[in-house]
């Protein structure tokens, strides 16, 4: 035991004190920055308010807190403001007294040296973590989780109680959190790294240099070559040739001539060799970057990489942004309808609460994303979530936070905003979009209060039921774009007259006035700890904004927000909606102006945050409804975006023609007609007087298909480009789901066409099984979403939905929907309940939709005669472990090419002579065209030719044997390759040490006859005097079983033997891998037995590899089948295929071990990296039958 010093625990232990910065760095003289400086601690020398700030902060033991209300917003900010005078009941320490307090704390906390060694570098990390500011803190990697650091976060949640009390600092639980996060990441082999500065920050790497330098210097040396040959006599050109003449040895014209041939091919060479190291170079980074942050890859899809950005100079968008945030805007306080509404709030409970608890923190917690981008504070959401022994602490420092107990620094309320590029005009700060970034634990602490907040607000129904924006367990804007169809349909189905307005506000949440913010939750009086927080953190709410250029960025100083919501956080949205929510409550008071469904409800507008739609039976009553929106938008201080606020009459279901209808403001500006022609995109969907779903259907397609062609121009392997489909491509239809309408063909070609684009890319291959493409990985499928299924999934949610919701707009539109004939949103829900065989009218979970759909394709699946064959003679077989089987193609990344042509095999979907012969009906001989003794089958090429077994089956068997030598050797730490695809067994041989002892191939001699006495491998354990003997072998996927137990019963005899005269505890471990990676149960306990780490996965990957190499090998290009466009392909083909056989034939039998060690070269480099090179198509494409290039590699 070691007990830590005051100075040591410093440096190790306990965090805490302000990060270097202050108070004249933020600039300004008025009275504002005057007041806020005093609220914000800092750590200048001299500064008389450090000492109080620090005693504040420092003193934390409880006090009373008289329970008086908050007489005035003016108080109130004064006494947040003036939080550098002592709090009552507190005694103010002088810094000489502090520092005494903290050593004699620190005495009192010790470090074991026997603690676990990750405990032992985040001490370190802390100390270190402590001693920078938060701003030069490093940007954290997302987390590669895996066993090792699951256990190694569970011992710092376990340890950081130790080092935490009730009273630690905001400052303090930050930089555990930080160094938590940060130590975990460090000891995951993985780097925190600085922010790029620029967006094409990327220079060319040193090996790119030295090539295009040899490829210059022979470029100059061709074009004197070719010079010297058109007869050019000149001293300079004299001296040049006896220069390259003497170089290369050149002696005559046909030297020359050679010469210059050759250097034109080192040039190509050269060229070839930056292309394809560009290629893995690319593959690498795409494939890490998807891992890590798969959006962040989606968005540089859309990027012209190769433009020059400019951005506009730090003073311009400072300028821009200040005269935005930092001019304080007020409201109408003598508005009649302030009063109005303040009356029909007096029946308003509001429920106070001063104490934030635990459970409040993990509920907010639940709802943040993981790897939601951080603010200054650099400290990711997954951290806090699993560090869950801080969680009582961050409560009780909430607590302190919001009572004033706890000051603030002004990391805390700084925010960092990312300015991203609207258009080309980068030069223009207002043509730069904003994306603000909070500090995670002041998100955190909003989350909690917008919680609460929101309870307040739904147990008094004070959010209008026409504002979706922030309505929790709503569809938000579907439910809009839902009323909005009936109301359209409704006008035009009926002949009916129709007026409508669509009403932008300029930055409408940059322009929110903070006094009517604090005053509207005074009228709906809201639970006084939200106004007490908003009081306190308002006044020092800055961001700092970000511009990144090609050349270079800037980031301006902290911009101090006097007006609008701090962006970015849970809380912001649900103030906005507080702010505009009186809006609904004006609006509705002329309720019979607006429009009235067909014996259905008056609806006069819809609110979607700050997107507004307003509905009018006539053109009067419309102006009648702007006007009113007119006044409450100037009381509350904000203004129109005039260029974006349209109107539109339709007169007896027809668009009106007549011109100049424009409606003119109070203020004299005026909201224009929308023009003939023209179409007003609302919440995502085109419109103009009616949705036009054809045209809508189509660019919605259009857009569909080309993010799948983006993501086909990237080099993402098989898993990824599924996944990519998934979450980059397929959402773009979700989204019009139940509002565009759909025929059943609309929905089939989307998935044909989807499939045809992976053919093109040889991600599918066109004959194999469809039924699978689309189920998930565990079930033997590959993943990817079926556009139809989808569809149905999502049609059957929203009829649930709309059942159970009882507003009057779900109302509305289940009224409008059960009187439709055609596209009926509850009717083909019901079709769909049938077709699925689920009980109408019951509620149904997802899981229960999913698993109906899954047994509709399975059964499909199975149900076929030559591709359910593998369904029900493999995966259906009891001891065959399916989830296991197909695991491996989530861990080993695999080129798309390799991954369709496996499933390819399995499915039979294979050009064989027996296909031809029996399926396509050509007058072929259907024997192996290199045994000629059997049918040529997919089975009988993979696993049972004669001619293949001396040569490509034990090549693909030892490569597996040789991966489990090397897993053994490196257990026992005997010499071995860094990589074991580089370890070589080329004969028999025993390696041993004091440990253990590895027999490769090496029989075993006993005194009684033992026929089968040469398993693969021998492994002797010393140490626990066992031995195993190891044999691996790699039968078709349909004799699995019946391989283990051959193997079982052939070497028991050996087993005996072994017992006996070694003396030893003997065991069989059959290893038995299908051809296509398809395992047992039993594997895993057999490999288990050997308690080394034996990673399955990269047995399945090279087995399936090389079996789909072996395919290639014997049947050429014309391995997969293809849809036949005449049979005259075919019959031109088949001659060349007879002549194929024979040169195949031949070469088997006298195949050398130089071309088995190309192909093994070729199959270690493939399968030896984790990155998957989609530029290398399939095999078949590549390897042709008698040589195996070496340069086709990872």
């Amino acid at each position: 035991m070691q007990t830590v010093s005051g100075s040591q625990l410093n440096r190790r232990a306990r965090v805490g004190g302000p990060e270097d910065t202050t108070a004249d760095q933020r600039g300004g003289e008025g009275v504002d920055d005057a007041l806020q400086s005093r609220a914000l601690p800092t750590n200048s020398v001299g500064s008389s308010a450090l000492t109080t700030n620090k005693a504040v902060n420092d003193d934390r033991r409880p006090h009373k807190i008289e329970q008086t209300s908050i007489q005035s917003e003016e108080q109130s900010i004064t006494q947040i403001q003036t939080v550098h005078d002592p709090l009552p009941n507190n005694t103010q320490h002088t810094p000489t007294e502090r520092a005494k307090e903290i050593d004699q704390l620190t005495r009192n906390i010790v470090v074991n040296e026997d603690q676990e060694p990750i405990v032992l570098r985040f001490l370190q990390t802390l100390a270190e973590t402590k001693d920078i500011s938060i701003e030069q803190r490093l940007l954290l990697p997302k987390a590669k989780i895996n066993k090792s650091f699951i256990k190694n976060l569970n011992t710092l949640n376990k340890y950081l109680p130790n080092i935490l009390v009730t009273n630690n600092s905001l400052r303090e639980i930050n930089n555990i959190l930080y160094a938590a996060a940060k130590t975990l990441v460090l000891d995951n082999n993985q780097t925190p790294y600085a922010p790029k500065m620029t967006i094409n920050s990327k220079r060319n790497p040193p090996w790119k240099k030295r090539i295009q330098i040899r490829i210059e210097k022979l470029r100059k040396e061709l074009g004197q070559l070719i010079e010297i040959e058109k007869g050019i006599n000149t001293n300079r050109m004299s001296k040049i040739r006896d220069k390259l003449y003497a170089k290369y040895n050149i002696q005559s014209e046909n030297d020359h001539n050679n010469t210059t041939e050759i250097i034109k091919q080192r040039i190509k060479a050269l060229a070839g060799r930056i292309k394809r190291y560009e290629e893995m170079n690319t593959k690498k980074e795409q494939n890490k970057l998807f891992a890590e942050n798969e959006h962040r890859l989606y968005r540089s899809l859309g990027c012209n990489a190769t433009k020059d950005i400019k951005i506009p100079s730090k003073q311009n968008v400072e300028e821009f942004w200040k005269s935005i945030l930092s001019n304080p805007q007020q409201y109408n306080k003598e508005a009649n309808w302030i009063k109005e509404i303040a009356t029909m709030s007096n029946e308003v409970n509001t429920i106070e609460s001063e104490e934030i608890t635990e459970d409040q923190v993990k509920f907010a917690l639940r709802r943040m994303l993981n790897w939601k981008s951080p603010g200054l504070d650099k400290i990711h959401n997954y951290y806090i979530k699993c560090l869950t022994s801080v969680h009582k602490y961050l409560a009780s420092l909430f607590t302190n936070i919001v009572s004033g107990k706890e000051p603030l620094e002004e990391w805390f309320t700084t925010g960092k905003v990312i300015l991203v590029p609207k258009n080309e005009n980068t030069e223009d700060p207002k043509n730069w979009r904003p994306i603000a970034c909070l500090p995670s634990m002041y998100k955190l602490l909003t989350s909690v209060l917008a919680n609460v907040l929101y309870s307040h607000c739904q147990e008094n129904n004070i959010i209008a039921v026409e504002q979706r924006g922030c309505r929790r367990g709503a569809r938000g804007c579907k439910d809009h774009l839902m009323v909005n169809k009936a109301i359209l349909e409704d006008a035009h189905q009926n002949q009916r007259n129709l007026s409508m307005a669509w009403i932008d506000y300029q930055k409408a949440f940059d322009s929110v006035s903070h006094d009517w913010l604090i005053k509207v939750l005074d009228v709906y009086k809201c639970p006084s700890i939200i106004k007490r927080f908003l009081l306190m953190v308002m006044p020092s709410w800055r961001v700092s904004m970000i511009a990144r250029g090609s050349q270079h960025s800037i980031t301006t100083e902290p911009i101090h927000v006097r007006r609008g919501i701090f962006q970015g956080d849970s809380l912001s949205p649900l103030l906005f909606c507080l702010a505009v929510n009186p809006l609904s409550f004006i609006l509705n008071r002329y309720e019979m102006k607006g429009y009235k469904l067909k014996d259905s409800f008056w609806i006069n507008h819809l609110l979607y945050m700050d997107d507004l739609k307003i509905y009018a039976n006539n053109k009067y009553n419309l102006k009648v409804l702007l006007d009113s929106i007119e006044i409450f938008t100037n009381d509350i201080g904000m203004s129109f975006g005039l260029n974006k606020c349209n109107i539109l009459h339709i007169t007896a279901g027809r668009r009106s023609s007549t011109t100049g209808e424009d409606h003119i403001l109070l203020n004299g500006n005026e909201f224009k007609q929308l023009a003939i022609g023209e179409r007003y995109k609302y919440l995502g969907i085109h419109e103009s007087g009616k949705i036009e779903h054809s045209v809508i259907r189509q660019q919605i397609s259009k857009e569909y298909f080309k993010r799948i062609k983006k993501l086909f121009n990237t080099h993402l392997n098989s898993r990824n480009i599924i996944k990519g489909i998934n979450t980059y491509a397929i959402p773009v239809l979700l989204y019009s789901f139940g509002i565009i309408n759909y025929k059943s063909n609309d929905l089939k070609y989307l998935d044909i066409k989807t499939r045809k684009l992976l053919a093109i890319k040889k991600a599918h291959r066109q004959k194999a099984e469809v039924e699978r493409l689309y189920l998930p990985i565990t079930e033997g499928g590959r993943g990817l979403i079926n556009i139809e299924n989808i569809y149905k999934t999502h049609i059957l949610k929203y009829k649930q939905y709309l059942k159970q919701e009882n507003d009057h707009l779900i109302q509305a539109i289940v009224q409008h929907d059960t009187q439709k004939d055609k596209y009926s949103t509850i009717q083909e829900a019901q079709g769909i309940e049938r077709e699925l065989r689920l009980p109408q009218g019951n509620i149904y979970t997802d899981n229960e939709i999913k698993e109906a759909i899954k047994k509709k394709q399975n059964k499909a699946w199975r149900d076929k005669q030559l591709h359910g064959q593998f369904p029900k003679k493999v995966l259906d077989q009891a001891n065959i472990d399916i989830e296991l089987s197909f695991k491996w193609l989530k861990k080993q990344q695999i080129p798309p090419s390799i991954e369709s042509s496996i499933f390819a095999i399995q499915d039979q979907a294979i050009m064989t002579r027996q296909h031809q012969r029996d399926i396509l009906k050509e007058p072929v001989d259907g024997k192996c065209r290199l045994c000629a003794s059997k049918d040529e089958t997919t089975q009988h090429i993979i696993s049972g030719c004669d001619k293949l077994a001396g040569t490509c089956y034990v090549k693909r068997h030892n490569n597996l044997v040789q991966y489990v030598y090397w897993c053994l050797a490196k257990k026992h730490k005997i010499e071995v390759s860094d990589l074991w695809w580089k370890e070589t067994l080329i004969q028999p041989q025993v390696k041993e040490n004091d440990s253990t002892k590895i027999l490769w191939e090496m029989p075993v001699h006993t005194d009684v006859t033992v026929t089968h006495n040469r398993p693969d491998l021998i492994y002797v354990d010393k140490i626990n005097n066992k031995t195993f003997l190891i044999d691996i072998t790699v039968p078709s996927d349909y004799n699995i079983g019946a391989k283990e137990i051959e193997k079982l019963s052939k070497y028991h005899l050996l087993k005996t033997e072994v017992s006996r005269l070694w003396n030893t505890q003997t065991t069989i471990i059959p290893i038995v891998i299908g051809a296509t990676g398809i395992v047992a149960k039993s594997i895993k306990k057999h490999i288990d037995k050997l308690s080394t780490k034996i990673d399955l996965t990269i047995l399945q990957k090279q087995a399936a590899i090389h079996t789909s190499t072996i395919l290639s090998k014997v049947l050429g290009d014309n391995v997969f089948i293809h849809n036949t466009q005449d049979s005259l392909i075919h019959n031109a083909q088949h001659s060349s295929n007879t002549q194929h056989s024979l040169s195949i034939q031949q070469s088997v039998s006298t195949q050398s071990s130089t071309i088995t060690q190309q192909l093994s070269s070729s199959i270690h480099q493939l399968s030896s990296t984790q990155v998957a090179p989609t530029n290398i198509t399939h095999l078949s494409d590549t390897i042709q039958t008698s040589t195996i290039h070496q340069e086709h590699r990872m």
